[in-house]
C-alpha cells in the first residue's frame, strides 16, 4: 500500500473508531434521558414532605392565554399521542384514515424508545394485541412488542420498536383542585376541553384493600375512554376513563416506572383491607378517635397473614394517619401514597392507636403476591 493510501486507511479508521465511540455516548445519553420529565417528577415526590399545588411550582396561564394553551396541547397531538388500530396493510397515510371505525383509542408516550401508556378498553376488540393490534404515531405504523396490563387500573403499557419518539413531559397531578383546566386529546387528535368537577370518592362501611384507590377525578365532559389528559402547560397529568372519570398521574406512575424497568409493571402491596374515612362515614365514632381523616383498620381478620402490614404491628383498631409524613387527606388516599412506593422499597405508616400515635416500619412486596 503507498503513502496516499496508507494515509486514507488512518484517515477511515480514526473516522470508524470516533463514530462508534460517539455512538457509544449517544447510546448512554439516550439511555439516561428516556424521559428526564419523568424522573425529575418522581425524585420531586420523593423529596417534598408535602404535596404543593400546582401554582406553587409554576405559575397557571393568566387569562387571555387560553389560545396559547391550547396551541401547545395541539402541538402535542403530533408528536407524543399515540392511536391504536387493527393490523392492516393499508399504507395509506393516518391522516386519510382518522375516521377509519378501527381507531380504538389514544395513548400518552412516556419514553423516547418505545413505551405507551393506553386504557386497557383500547384493546378490547383484539385476543391477541401483539399481534392483531398496531400502534400510529404521527402517521407512522409500529409492531408492538409487549403488552403488559396495570393489575390496579384499567390501563396498560405497551412497548414499540423506537429509538427517536418524542416523549411526553409529566406535570404535577397531586396538587390539581377542582376548577382546573384540562384537555384530554382523541383518537382522531382533536382536543376536548375538560375540567376537574371535584374528586370522586367512594366511601362506605365496606373495607377494601388498602391498595384499591378510592378517589379519581370527576370531569365535566364525557370524555373518550383512555384520551391522555394534559393541563395548559401542555404536560401529562393523567389518563381518562370514560364516562366523565380520569385516573390522575401519581395514582398511575409506579407502574408505568416498574413497566419500562423490567417489563413486568408490578405494584407495592401492604396487606390490609381497611375503611378510609370520610364525614359520611356511618360507624361507631368510638372507633374513630376523634378522626376525620385516616384508614380505619376494623378487625383483625382485615390484616392479611405473614403480608407487610403483620410484619410491621398493624393491629385492630389501629387509624393509619400517614406514610412517610404524608398524610392522608380529602384528595390523597392510602392507596395513593402506596402507590408512590415500589415493590421493595420501605416506609413508615404513622397509625393512631388507643389515642397515642406510633411508627410502624414496613417494607412493601409485590400486590400480586398478596392473597385478599
Amino acid at each position: 500500500m503507498d503513502k496516499k493510501n496508507k494515509k486514507i486507511g488512518s484517515v477511515l479508521g480514526l473516522s470508524i473508531f470516533f463514530s462508534i465511540i460517539a455512538g457509544g455516548l449517544a447510546g448512554v445519553i439516550g439511555a439516561v434521558n428516556v424521559n428526564e420529565s419523568l424522573n425529575n417528577y418522581t425524585r420531586s415526590l420523593e423529596e417534598d414532605t408535602k404535596f404543593v399545588t400546582l401554582s406553587e411550582i409554576k405559575p397557571r396561564p393568566l387569562p387571555g392565554t387560553y389560545e396559547e394553551s391550547l396551541s401547545r396541547v395541539r402541538e402535542v397531538a403530533f408528536t407524543g399521542v399515540a392511536t391504536v388500530r387493527a393490523v392492516s396493510k393499508d399504507t395509506k397515510e393516518l391522516s386519510l384514515m382518522i375516521k377509519d371505525d378501527s381507531m380504538l383509542g389514544a395513548g400518552a408516550v412516556v419514553t423516547n424508545d418505545g413505551w405507551i401508556v393506553f386504557n386497557k378498553i383500547s384493546f378490547k376488540k383484539f385476543t391477541n394485541p401483539l399481534t392483531e393490534a398496531e400502534v400510529w404515531i404521527g402517521g407512522n405504523r409500529f409492531a408492538i412488542t409487549n403488552y403488559v396490563e396495570d393489575t390496579l387500573t384499567d390501563l396498560v403499557m405497551v412497548k414499540i420498536e423506537s429509538k427517536n419518539l418524542t416523549s411526553l413531559a409529566f406535570g404535577t397531578s397531586t396538587g390539581m383542585n377542582s376548577g382546573d383546566l384540562l384537555f384530554a386529546i382523541q383518537n382522531d387528535q382533536s382536543v376536548i376541553i375538560e375540567n376537574i368537577k371535584n374528586y370522586r370518592a367512594r366511601v362506605g362501611e365496606v373495607a377494601d384493600p388498602a391498595e384499591f384507590f378510592t378517589t379519581n377525578w370527576e370531569l365535566e365532559n364525557k370524555n373518550p375512554v383512555g384520551a391522555p389528559l394534559f393541563n395548559t402547560l401542555a404536560e401529562l397529568v393523567g389518563i381518562s376513563t370514560g364516562e366523565g372519570g380520569g385516573i390522575p398521574l401519581h395514582q398511575i406512575l409506579p407502574f408505568i416506572r416498574s413497566t419500562i424497568r423490567d417489563g413486568v409493571g408490578s405494584r407495592a402491596g401492604l396487606g390490609v383491607r381497611v375503611v378510609e374515612i370520610d364525614s359520611t362515614l356511618n360507624i361507631d365514632e368510638s372507633l374513630l378517635q376523634n378522626m376525620t381523616a385516616g384508614a380505619l383498620v376494623l378487625n383483625e381478620s382485615e390484616v392479611l397473614a405473614k403480608s407487610p402490614a403483620e410484619l410491621a404491628g398493624l393491629e385492630a383498631g389501629d387509624i393509619i394517619i400517614s406514610v412517610d409524613n404524608k398524610n392522608i387527606e380529602k384528595n390523597m388516599s392510602l392507596a395513593e401514597l402506596i402507590a408512590l412506593h415500589e415493590v421493595g422499597d420501605r416506609g413508615v405508616l404513622t397509625v393512631l392507636r388507643s389515642g397515642a400515635l406510633i411508627s410502624l416500619e414496613v417494607t412493601f412486596t409485590d400486590f400480586k403476591d398478596l392473597k385478599y
